[in-house]
């Protein structure tokens, strides 16, 4: 018996299951891209090109297709956020929690109104919170 197979006889049911799974996922995925491959091929046969004569025309080979399996991003793969920041208006005299004004006030806000019996828009007109 090969080493790999040897390691299925340690799992349990539900583990087996799942790499059962696993396994199927995969091969259908392998299934798909041979089929693809042969489609493309046939279609660069076709018009005469080739893959490189492609990438001239902005095609790129690396993005994967809605559907497909991505790799899991981590937080850190993350693009980069080019939203600018909004520096805070609103300050709690009592802490250090700050706010910008827009979006849902936060519940120190909140609070600060409800004791007060402030709205919103007059807790933003009240200077003692301005930053």
């Amino acid at each position: 018996m090969d080493s790999q197979l040897k390691n299925f006889t340690k799992l349990s049911d539900k583990e087996l299951d799942r790499a059962a799974t696993e396994i199927s996922k995969e091969k259908k995925k392998r299934g798909n891209c041979k089929a693809a491959a042969k489609e493309v091929n046939n279609i660069l046969k076709k018009y005469s090109v080739s893959l490189s004569d492609l990438k001239d025309f902005g095609l790129s080979f690396t993005t994967s297709t809605k559907g497909a399996n991505k790799k899991k991003m981590k937080k850190t793969d993350r693009p980069a956020d080019n939203r600018s920041r909004v520096s805070a208006k609103y300050k709690n005299p009592k802490g250090k929690e700050t706010w910008t004004g827009r979006g849902r006030p936060p519940k120190w806000v909140n609070d600060i109104a409800e004791k007060k019996r402030l709205t919103i828009n007059q807790f933003k007109s009240d200077k003692r919170y301005k930053v």
